[in-house]
């Protein structure tokens, strides 16, 4: 779910890296979340978020 909510993001920063005839698409199902870790320690509800995108093999001839 948390995937789903943060796509758009992603999605906004991968483009900037990439020329805009790529056409990368993110797939929620493809992110994996690695770490949650509070920024004040424990008080508040301020994350730092660790993501991993398993980029699918694609073998073209």
């Amino acid at each position: 779910m948390l995937a789903i909510v943060l796509i758009p993001h992603i999605q906004r920063d991968v483009s900037k890296s990439y020329p805009e005839g790529y056409g990368i698409e993110i797939e929620p199902w493809l992110v994996n979340l690695i770490q949650t870790k509070r920024v004040n320690g424990f008080r508040g509800f301020i994350l730092t978020l660790t993501l991993k995108y398993n980029l699918p093999l694609v073998i073209m001839y």
